[in-house]
């Protein structure tokens, strides 16, 4: 996995940032030392309040080929955060696949969203850069979905008012298929 871009410190299970302001600039930032790395880098995911600080990829031979690979295209078990589709900010829907970690790397603290109102409160917000404009997305919903339902969900938020992005990850590492779904908004 890239390696975040700022301070972190994990108390808890909860990461926590050491700075707190000019996250869109940091956001670029990140985004260009990664995009340096490797050119299937289309997004940076950062969470102001800290517990999502990542490179997003895209690769339109292979959409899952980072499913085990870093961004340098080593192994790695955690992965990289990916999109199945390429990345378009005018869409109604767009997906982003990353793994569940424990001590929230990667997707791991998506599964608070839904089980800690408390959390989900202090982690309202999400910027997404895209190499030339920041987006700032709002938390819309947390839900758990079994893997065969999510198809289902992506296809009933077409049908809603309004664009999403949709963040998806392994509920835990049980092996029954839960999906922790974290759903934002513009």
């Amino acid at each position: 996995m890239f390696s975040s871009c700022r301070s972190r410190e994990v108390k808890g299970g909860i990461v926590f940032i050491r700075e707190d302001n000019g996250e869109e600039e940091r956001a670029k930032e990140c985004f260009g030392k990664a995009a340096r790395v490797n050119d299937d880098v289309c997004l940076w995911l950062l969470d102001p309040a800290g517990s999502i600080d990542c490179p997003v990829v895209f690769c339109p031979e292979d959409p899952s080929g980072y499913f085990r690979k870093d961004i340098h295209g080593r192994y790695d078990p955690s992965g990289t955060p990916y999109l199945m589709r390429e990345w378009d900010p005018g869409s109604r829907v767009n997906v982003i696949f990353g793994h569940y970690v424990r001590g929230g790397e990667a997707f791991g603290t998506l599964p608070l969203f839904a089980d800690d109102p408390e959390y989900r409160s202090a982690h309202s917000e999400l910027i997404v850069y895209d190499g030339t404009t920041a987006f700032r997305r709002e938390f819309k919903e947390a839900v758990t979905v079994v893997k065969d339902s999510l198809e289902e969900l992506v296809e009933g938020l077409k049908s809603r008012e309004g664009r999403f992005l949709v963040l998806v990850s392994c509920r835990d590492y049980s092996g029954r298929g839960d999906r922790a779904v974290v759903i934002f908004t513009l």
